[in-house]
């Protein structure tokens, strides 16, 4: 009878553990580059987009889709916090482009580089991307395209 007891004991721990496990994994996900710019987009008025490098451009829309297809494409792509002092400021020779975007409470600016990005809100939020780089050929299409 004893012994009974204690193997439960120890199943039902078992089973705690790895539920904690579980649900703390799900919970820790790292955030998506998408996430973490469609923060405000609930109230979504109009965004943004500036292309750095030889083919420089410079648009802004109000078309909400427009917007969606941009968040769902960054959606494959994780993003980890860095510190603000590891981020190299020099990024001129770095492929990359400027998204603005607003909404009827606020805005948020934030620039994206093949395999960083910084976001201007309260100093500044610095990431990696985790499984780029970025594909730069997409939006080079998604700009093209939007320009049309």
């Amino acid at each position: 009878m004893k012994n009974r007891k204690n193997i439960l004991i120890v199943v039902i721990t078992i089973l705690l553990i790895l539920i904690i496990t579980v649900i703390a994994s799900i919970s820790f996900k790292e955030p998506t580059l998408g996430k973490v710019l469609a923060t405000n987009s609930e109230d979504f008025k109009s965004f943004e987009f500036v292309k750095h490098g030889e083919d420089l451009s410079e648009w802004q829309s109000t078309d909400k889709s427009q917007f969606d297809e941009l968040i769902n494409f960054l959606e494959n792509y994780e993003v980890e916090k860095m510190d603000n002092t590891e981020w190299n400021s020099d990024v001129s020779k770095e492929e990359g482009f400027v998204v603005s975007i607003h909404s009827q409470e606020s805005s948020l600016v934030a620039s994206i580089y093949k395999e960083r990005l910084v976001i201007y809100e309260d100093g500044g939020y610095y990431y990696y991307i985790k499984n780029g780089p970025i594909d730069m050929q997409w939006i080079q299409e998604f700009d093209n395209q939007s320009l049309q």
